[in-house]
């Protein structure tokens, strides 16, 4: 006479294998969601750099004063944070021509920025 055994249910190891599969799966997705908000916070900080460059670069344009040679340091608040800009106005090849390099930072002291643009100024005849 043979005895069949019905198993009803999971083993324990069965369970084990089944939440390490789970565990590790959601460790991926919370890394993936982790890489994206950095990714995210790095492209908004880039953005409003170079919006706030813009602004200057265009504002010292704008200025009926031929722009004056040297460095210039200035503090803008935008999106309810604090950015520093370091203006330097330079001489070029041209008697008419002024470099002028805008660069933001998030810290007053830190030594790289997070954008530097460059533009030219021309002194109208």
């Amino acid at each position: 006479m043979s005895i069949k055994s019905v198993q009803k249910g999971l083993t324990l190891l069965e369970l084990l294998v089944a939440l390490s599969v789970f565990s590790i799966a959601a460790l991926a997705i919370l890394d993936t969601i982790g890489a994206t908000s950095r990714v995210v916070e790095n492209l908004e900080q880039k953005t409003l750099s170079h919006w706030i460059a813009g602004n200057a670069i265009t504002e010292l344009s704008l200025k009926s004063k031929w722009p004056k040679i040297g460095v210039t340091r200035s503090e803008v608040q935008m999106s309810d944070r604090d950015w520093y800009l370091l203006t330097k106005v330079e001489t070029t090849a041209r008697d008419d021509m002024r470099r002028i390099t805008v660069e933001i930072r998030l810290d007053k002291d830190h030594e790289s920025p997070l954008i530097s643009r460059l533009a030219f100024a021309g002194k109208w005849k």
